[in-house]
C-alpha cells in the first residue's frame, strides 16, 4: 500500500509541469482533443489511464482480501486483515471518483 502511495505521488510530481502549462492555457495534446485548463487535463488524465488501472487493481485487491477471508479459517487476525483490505479498497475507489468533482469545486476551472 505504501509503494502505492509513493507511486501516485511520484506520478503527480512528473505531471506537475504539464499541469502548469495546462494552466496557463496553453493547447496540450491528449487523446481525445487539445485541453486548455489544468481541470480537464486532470480529467482527462483520470478517465483515460488512472481510473482503468486503478479500477484494475481494486479488482485484484477485492480479490485478494476474498481470498484471506475464504482461507481465515475463523483466525481474528487474518478476518481483521481482510477487513481493512476491503475498506481501503472503498475508501480509495470513493476518492478516485471524486477527485474530479474536488478539482471543479476549489476552482481549477
Amino acid at each position: 500500500m505504501k509503494k502505492l502511495f509513493l507511486f501516485l505521488i511520484g506520478l503527480t510530481y512528473s505531471l506537475a509541469p504539464k499541469l502548469a502549462l495546462a494552466q496557463n492555457t496553453v493547447q496540450t495534446d491528449l487523446p481525445g482533443g487539445p485541453v486548455t485548463n489544468i481541470a480537464d487535463y486532470v480529467s482527462r488524465i483520470l478517465n483515460t489511464f488512472l481510473i482503468p488501472i486503478l479500477g484494475g487493481l481494486a479488482l485484484i485487491m477485492v480479490i485478494y482480501a476474498g481470498y484471506i477471508y475464504m482461507t481465515s479459517q475463523g483466525n481474528p487476525e487474518a478476518l481483521g486483515r481482510a477487513k481493512d483490505i476491503l475498506i481501503g479498497v472503498v475508501v480509495g475507489i470513493i476518492l478516485l471518483f471524486t477527485i474530479e468533482i474536488i478539482i471543479r469545486q476549489i476552482g481549477l476551472k
